[in-house]
């Protein structure tokens, strides 16, 4: 910084902590994603109830439905994606890592598709749809715990 230059405490504060963090870890931006990498199995267990939510709002019609029958289904789902991560995992090569990746994504959809058409009794497209505005919805909370936990991984270290 220019000695003209005024510095908020901010932005002095992100200066140090930056410099702390070099410091320490050599690489901030591994740091953060290795900081990522441990987090996101909590992430993902405070991920289950915003996907019951979501869930309840797109099937609000459905008066027999209760927030815990709801869960249950969301707590099945990321079960399944618990078992798709550990997929993820093989590292043969990154072409072979990459396709079982991208095989998996469609496969998640393809089973979020079914399984709202065998729980909720979903048509097809209504089915499609849905798992299109809920994927849209829990990538958008996602991300924001993901911010969050950023956030608080750069604070606390």
């Amino acid at each position: 910084f220019a000695p003209d230059t005024a510095v908020s405490p901010v932005q002095g504060y992100l200066v140090k902590k930056s410099a702390k963090l070099k410091a320490e870890h050599g690489n901030t931006w591994e740091y953060f994603s290795e900081q990522l990498a441990h987090s996101m199995p909590k992430v993902f267990f405070f991920m289950i109830p915003v996907m019951a939510l979501l869930l309840k709002i797109f099937y609000a019609a459905r008066k027999d439905l209760f927030f815990v029958d709801h869960a249950v289904f969301a707590l099945h789902y990321h079960s399944f994606w618990f078992s798709v991560f550990l997929l993820t995992k093989i590292k043969i090569n990154p072409v072979i890592t990459t396709l079982i990746y991208q095989v998996c994504i469609v496969a998640a959809f393809v089973y979020m598709v079914a399984a709202l058409r065998k729980v909720y009794h979903s048509s097809r497209g209504r089915a499609v749809a849905y798992t299109l505005f809920i994927g849209f919805g829990y990538c958008m909370f996602l991300g924001i715990f993901f911010a969050i936990d950023a956030v608080f991984s750069f604070v606390m270290a």
